[in-house]
């Protein structure tokens, strides 16, 4: 899964979302010098920045969002800099062969990701979710049109975890198309990542429905679990990383990261 409850305005996120791919604001630690600062190793992060509240464009275009936040802190506390670039979800791990050294993007712990990449410790988890506008269509959601975005793995898992015909599957590009399906009455249930669908859900786009949710935890519990991923082989570099979300994790850094988005549901310099 491209895969708490952290909602912001959806409209106006979508439309900023597709805001040309670009490098955005550097995370540097505080240095003694210029000098210092300039000998700080530059690391550049491939990022699926429609997938908010992970991440996505602000309204000034850069970068922002809860891997953003913490990946940043993991730099500071580890001296490294970062430099954020845009890719869409598929072929994200192909990235890693010439371009990125780093992906953040809610990658889960998935047997594909370990294939495909070095990944880090797990720094949350992030199961999928099951929304509808009728409580009851929750008992037996498999046998209803189900949407699901193609910016995530849920098509896929949807058929083969959980026995979804693709005949009842209506793909969308994004979580929030997915939605704006289910409401327009063109499918019957969303499934996507909880953490993205409760954002959207509780978004002042979707404020004149009343949904209904129901947690869909995989059968295999590492694949809920979200983690950073670098080139395998770069060992150096992912321990790097895991050492600084050990001690943003120890500090209680992680958890004000954590609580900062729950409580940040329409900041006015964000977009929906």
């Amino acid at each position: 899964m491209n895969k708490m409850i952290l909602p912001l305005l959806a409209g106006a996120l979508y439309l900023a979302a597709c805001a040309p791919p670009q490098p955005v604001a550097e995370a540097a630690p505080d240095a003694s010098s210029a000098a210092s600062e300039a000998a700080l190793p530059v690391y550049t992060v491939a990022t699926d920045a429609t997938y908010p509240p992970f991440e996505f464009y602000d309204r000034q275009g850069n970068i922002i969002g809860l891997d953003i936040d913490l990946l940043n802190a993991v730099a500071e506390r580890q001296g490294f800099k970062l430099r954020y670039y845009h890719h869409q979800w598929d072929g994200m791990f192909d990235q890693l062969k010439d371009k990125a050294d780093i992906i953040a993007s809610a990658v889960a712990i998935t047997e594909e990701s370990k294939q495909a990449a070095g990944l880090s410790n797990h720094y949350y988890n992030s199961p999928y979710m099951a929304v509808a506008l009728n409580a009851d269509t929750l008992k037996n959601w498999k046998q209803h049109t189900v949407s699901a975005a193609r910016n995530e793995d849920t098509i896929e898992d949807l058929q083969q975890e959980y026995g979804v015909a693709e005949r009842n599957i209506v793909p969308a590009d994004t979580v929030y198309l997915s939605l704006t399906n289910l409401v327009k009455e063109k499918a019957d249930v969303v499934v996507g990542d909880a953490t993205v669908l409760e954002y959207y859900i509780h978004s002042p786009t979707f404020q004149a429905y009343r949904f209904h949710t129901k947690t869909l935890p995989s059968e295999h519990e590492e694949t809920d679990r979200l983690a950073f991923a670098v080139a395998k082989g770069n060992d150096e570099l992912l321990e790097k990383i895991n050492q600084g979300l050990a001690q943003v994790r120890e500090s209680g850094q992680l958890d004000d990261i954590l609580h900062r988005w729950r409580q940040t549901r329409h900041a006015e310099n964000r977009a929906p």
